[in-house]
């Protein structure tokens, strides 16, 4: 009968202690799964306010772009027109010469 108390108390302390143990780890383990989340979450929020950036970069890009090939363009048709004039009227002033 006293083996039987004893191991009855040692059954207590032991499935007492593993119940403590078990729910140490598992919170342990809940609570590492929490910070995975909050870290997780900002990290989310940085990639889309980077991704914000790299939209609006681009938009810049593509506008600068259009402003300098516009410019570019311009120039060059400036350059035909004063080329043009240049020309027709070195043609027709020879003309009236000959």
């Amino acid at each position: 009968m006293f083996l039987f108390v004893v191991r009855f108390i040692f059954l207590a302390i032991t499935a007492l202690s593993s119940l403590v143990f078990r729910l140490i780890f598992s919170a342990t383990a809940y609570l590492l799964v929490l910070i995975i989340q909050g870290c997780r979450l900002p990290s989310q929020a940085v990639q889309g306010g980077l991704q914000l950036i790299a939209d609006a970069t681009r938009a810049c890009f593509e506008l600068v772009l259009e402003f300098i090939v516009e410019k570019i363009s311009s120039s060059t048709a400036a350059a035909f027109d004063l080329s043009d004039r240049r020309y027709f009227s070195f043609c027709c002033s020879h003309r009236i010469s000959s």
